[in-house]
């Protein structure tokens, strides 16, 4: 009887290792491939980040007098007459200005 549940808890086991296993010789094999996937990702995010500033820099001034103008209250189509955006970039910036 104790074979019987020596022998399940080995196959249990074994169908734990076997993907744990696998895992780890996929890491050890292309970590180079993750670290420059990775890499690239956070050059692309603060690449990002700083075109976002760059932009911000050249809205900011049109936005802060819109805010002054309207008392706080500033419409997509008022940010975008008064600084030359399209409809679309407009509502992006209100929207990702916190």
């Amino acid at each position: 009887m104790t074979g019987k549940v020596f022998d399940s808890d080995a196959s249990s086991a074994l169908v734990l290792i076997l993907p744990i296993a696998l895992v780890v010789v996929i890491l050890f094999t292309f970590w180079p491939w993750i670290l420059l996937i990775i890499g690239l990702g956070i050059a692309w995010r603060l690449w990002q980040e700083y075109q976002w500033q760059q932009w911000c820099k050249q809205v900011d001034p049109p936005f802060y007098q819109l805010i002054d103008r309207h008392r706080g209250c500033v419409t997509p189509l008022d940010l975008s007459i008064q600084a030359n955006l399209t409809g679309r970039a407009a509502i992006l910036f209100l929207e990702k200005k916190p």
